[in-house]
This record gives C-alpha cells, structure tokens and sequence, in this order.
C-alpha cells in the first residue's frame, strides 16, 4: 500500500516539475521588470490569487532567475492587554505606579489594499506599480499577467497608466457590485425581484 502512495506523490511532483519548466509561465518578463512584491497570504474569499501564486510564481522564477521576488508578511493587529491588576503595595508603594501591559496579537489581519503584485522595474522614469489580482479563476489572471507582462511595449503602456491590466485590445471587464440582492424568505416567492406573499 505505501508502495502506491510513494508513487502518487513522485507523480505529483513530477507534474508539478513539469508545470514549473514547461508550463504556460515559464516565459521570459521583459528586461524592464526588476522584482515582484506579492500579497496574498491571509486573504479570504481570493482562492484565484493564492492558486495564480502557487502556480504562477514558481514557473516564472525559473524562467527569470536574475527576478527579485519577496512576500509581504501578514499584518498583525496588536493591542495592549493588562497580564496582572496590580497588587495593592504597588500601587500604595509607588506614587507614579504604571500599568503592566503587554503587546498581545489578535487574530485579525488587516490589508490596507487587495492582494496583487507590486511590480519595481529597472527604468527609473517608471515608478513601482500595483497590479491587482481580484477575484477571479486563476487561470484567468493567468492571461491577464501574460497579456499585460508579456512585452515590453505593454508593460510600459501599462506602467503608464496608458493601458488597463487587461491590455488595450481586449477591453477590460468591470466588476458591478451588487447593493441588495432579494432572498426568498418563508411564505414568500419572487416575481421579478420582489418578494411577493403566496396566495
């Protein structure tokens, strides 16, 4: 039985190898990009941006070894929590008596951005730019990386702030956020949006 597991995970490994130095991101970024800066750890409801992260980085570091690339750190929320209450003497011993406190962590992490790529390159006229990595199929943000990073016409149209994320031709999509959206309670259906009483 162990026998089938080893070969399972040589397997995997195998096709993970082969994604690395011959998947769709193993391509050369032009000479202009200096390093990444990623953000994705510690964000929910982004599957697409820690798969594309996965998937994505590792080919393109082996494609580009000269690349810096870092991972910004989750942030911690810090609070001052009392350890003790102070015990009488201290406080009747000592005129200027401080209250213990100690940094405590939270469980909460907070971005100041979504997550997504902060991109340095090496002309100094271009400054650091942000590519966004919303939440989609990381297939998906894929080809919008590569349609982006794939030449360096359009990394500068894009650093410039002449071309979306999605490239020039293809026309990016915007997402509508949706205020109100009708849920069917009891005793309730719905006809064209709104709640309707059953008969």
């Amino acid at each position: 039985m162990s026998g089938l597991r080893q070969a399972r995970k040589t397997t995997q490994l195998a096709s993970q190898l082969q994604q690395i130095v011959a998947g769709p991101s193993s391509r050369q970024l032009p000479s202009i990009v200096e390093g990444l800066t990623i953000r994705s750890e510690g964000v929910k409801g982004n599957a697409g941006a820690r798969h594309f992260v996965k998937s994505t980085i590792p080919a393109v570091r082996f494609a580009n070894p000269s690349l810096r690339i870092s991972f910004e750190q989750v942030p911690v929320v810090t609070k001052k929590k009392r350890r003790t209450p102070p015990s009488p003497a201290e406080v009747e011993g000592s005129a200027q008596a401080t209250e213990p406190t100690a940094e405590v962590a939270t469980s909460e992490a907070a971005w100041t951005q979504p997550p997504g790529l902060t991109v340095t390159f090496t002309d100094p006229s271009l400054p650091p730019a942000f590519f966004p990595l919303p939440p989609q199929k990381s297939d998906r943000l894929v080809s919008t990386f590569w349609s982006t990073f794939g030449q360096e016409e359009t990394v500068r149209a894009w650093a410039t702030g002449k071309a979306s994320a999605a490239g020039p031709e293809s026309g990016a999509e915007t997402v509508q956020v949706v205020d109100e959206v009708p849920v069917k309670g009891d005793g309730e259906t719905l006809v064209g949006g709104e709640p309707q009483a059953r008969p």
